[in-house]
């Protein structure tokens, strides 16, 4: 016959077995919903990392680009500031040498020449009044038989400038409606555009010798 106590006892191994048993469930359910709450914890971690390195490899290549954009505009202002520099100090140099050109035999072949391209133009002058610079004014009677060797049929008169056009000279109808500017100031003027190609060019041959 079963005692109470063995009666018990055997309640108790029940009643605890079943215990265990609920334990040992909610213990793999917490068990397996930790793994999958670490296991998503780590795909969101990888996630973000892999984001934010994609973002800071993106940064850096874009900073890096703009670095370069930067360098290369400051090297294109650098080379522009050079080339303009260069062709004001060609252009001040060219201008010296008309200065001194003045006077010279080779100076009035100059003169004769510029005539003579100008002559079409100058037969529509009723009258040429002649501007000339302070240096060739004291050779206006030499200017004045060049001139009458192409256009002999013209009244020709003579004023000095204070502008300082660098020799040549300016000439213009009676009233000063027509006008023919063929100092040397204008001539090194129109051919500005060439000097700046020419130091262009040397500027970009000194680039390729210095990559």
């Amino acid at each position: 016959m079963i005692t109470i106590d063995e009666k018990v006892n055997f309640f108790k191994k029940i009643v605890l077995d079943k215990i265990d048993y609920e334990y040992q469930e909610l213990e793999d359910s917490l068990e397996q919903s930790f793994q999958s709450e670490v296991e998503n914890f780590k795909e969101k971690s990888r996630e973000k990392s892999e984001n934010y390195i994609d973002k800071f490899v993106t940064k850096a290549k874009n900073e890096k680009k703009l670095r370069v954009l930067e360098s290369k505009r400051a090297q294109k202002e650098k080379i522009l500031s050079a080339r303009n520099k260069l062709i004001e100090k060609i252009y001040g140099a060219v201008l010296d040498m008309a200065s001194e050109f003045i006077g010279t035999e080779g100076y009035y072949e100059l003169i004769e020449k510029l005539i003579t391209k100008g002559k079409d133009e100058l037969k529509s002058f009723d009258v040429l009044n002649i501007e000339l610079c302070s240096q060739d004014y004291k050779h206006k009677e030499k200017i004045r038989s060049i001139i009458e060797k192409h256009l002999n049929e013209k009244a020709i008169s003579f004023y000095e400038t204070d502008q300082n056009f660098n020799g040549g000279l300016i000439i213009m109808d009676k009233n000063k409606e027509m006008r023919l500017d063929l100092s040397l100031s204008s001539i090194v003027q129109r051919n500005r555009v060439f000097i700046g190609n020419q130091v262009q060019g040397l500027l970009d041959q000194k680039s390729d010798l210095d990559e």
